[in-house]
């Protein structure tokens, strides 16, 4: 295979030449533009981002989506077809989720970074956003006795871990990790006052 030259010497030669060595094949790059025309239909985004956080239905998905059962029954033909999610029978209904592995978790960690950029906190529906923090809350505190983190809320909740951690703290003055420790101190002040618990 002949060498690849640059036809131009200039400041940036040296880098340029290192940039040359550390390229990619092609290979890797069509199946990079493959997923990315694959998730370039916004449907078929929601899709996946909806299987990131849970298992779901062919019929919830297309109420999710406002779409008939067939155009999501397409859908998720190509989403399966390119390995990123999965389907498991539960007597006569199928149940489709994405894929536990390090393919997906880096696909969704990339669309949750530009969805947060092109859709900033503070142009969310504060509101509505609150009212899901509520119930954050309240899960919080009927769990206090459990090991709870950001990213197992996000996806109990369907809510982006950014948008997550502002609005609680916009919601309740402080971080979602002192709330709990604060509520789980008067918990344990409680039960030291009722209980014979050391």
């Amino acid at each position: 295979m002949r060498e690849l030259t640059l036809p131009h010497k200039h400041e940036q030669h040296e880098f340029s030449a290192i940039i040359k060595d550390r390229l990619p094949s092609q290979k890797t790059f069509n199946n990079g533009a493959e997923i990315f025309k694959l998730l370039a239909d916004q449907t078929r985004l929601k899709i996946f981002w909806i299987l990131c956080h849970t298992s779901e239905c062919v019929y919830d998905i297309a109420s999710l989506c406002n779409i008939s059962s067939p155009a999501t029954c397409h859908h998720l033909r190509a989403l399966k077809k390119y390995g990123l999610i999965t389907a498991r029978q539960v007597k006569k209904e199928k149940y489709y989720t994405a894929i536990d592995n390090e393919k997906t978790k880096q696909l969704h960690k990339v669309i949750e970074k530009i969805i947060s950029v092109s859709c900033p906190i503070e142009e969310l529906s504060y509101s509505s956003s609150q009212t899901v923090i509520k119930s954050v809350h309240s899960y919080i505190l009927e769990n206090l006795d459990k090991k709870l983190t950001t990213a197992q809320l996000s996806k109990k909740f369907l809510i982006n871990q950014t948008t997550l951690k502002e609005v609680f703290k916009k919601t309740y003055g402080e971080s979602i990790a002192l709330h709990v420790k604060k509520h789980r101190l008067e918990k344990a002040k409680e039960l030291l006052e009722i209980s014979e618990l050391n």
